[in-house]
C-alpha cells in the first residue's frame, strides 16, 4: 500500500487498541522541536539525563515504560507526540532519497494486538509520521555535518542512519 511517498507492507491492517504495550517497552527519542512542543504543555524534566545526544531519549519510569504513559494507557502529551510514537508499531526501514520514497514495515517481532490481516491502515496519519521522522533525522544529520539538508552527503548519511536504526529494531 502507498500514500504519497510512503510505502507500507501489503495485507496489513492496524487499529490501535489502546493497550499501551508500545509505550511500556521503551521510551521514545525526541528531537529539539518535539522537545519544545512538549515543554509548551508544561513538562520540563522528562529527558534521560545520561543521554546527551540529539535526539534525546525520554526518561523511563521504574517499570521501563515511557514517562508520559498514563494509568489508563494514554499519552500525557498526545497532542505533541513525537513522530516515532505516531508511527508505532511501524518503523521506517529505508529511504530512497533520490526518488523520495520512504519504506515502512513492521519490526520482525511485532506482538501489537492492533495488527491484523487486511488493508485498513490510517495511511495519512502514519505517512505524515514517517515523513516527519525522516525529515527530523535529515535535519539532525545536516546540523551535525554543518551542511544544508539537501546536500548529497546529508541525504546519504540520513539513509544510513535510518537503516542502522531499523537494524537495531531487529535485535
Amino acid at each position: 500500500m502507498r500514500f504519497e511517498n510512503v510505502s507500507f507492507p501489503d495485507c496489513v491492517a492496524f487499529e490501535c487498541k489502546g493497550c499501551g504495550r508500545c509505550c511500556k517497552e521503551q521510551p521514545a527519542d525526541v528531537n529539539a522541536e518535539e522537545r519544545r512542543r512538549i515543554e509548551k504543555l508544561g513538562f520540563f524534566d522528562f529527558l534521560n539525563e545520561s543521554d546527551l545526544s540529539e535526539p534525546r531519549l525520554i526518561r523511563g519510569r521504574e517499570d521501563g515504560g515511557c514517562y508520559f504513559l498514563t494509568k489508563g494507557n494514554g499519552c500525557a502529551v498526545h497532542e505533541a507526540k513525537p513522530a516515532i510514537c505516531r508511527l508505532v508499531p511501524f518503523v521506517v526501514v529505508d529511504w530512497d532519497y533520490e526518488q523520495n520514497l520512504i519504506i515502512v514495515d513492521l519490526p520482525p517481532v511485532c506482538d501489537c494486538p492492533g495488527i491484523s490481516e487486511g488493508e485498513s491502515l490510517p495511511l495519512e496519519a502514519l505517512s505524515r509520521a514517517a515523513q516527519d521522522y525522516v525529515r527530523d533525522l535529515q535535519e539532525t544529520v545536516a546540523k551535525k555535518e554543518h551542511m544544508p539538508t539537501t546536500d548529497r552527503l546529508v541525504l546519504s548519511k540520513t539513509r544510513m542512519l535510518i537503516m542502522e536504526l531499523a537494524a537495531e529494531e531487529e535485535t
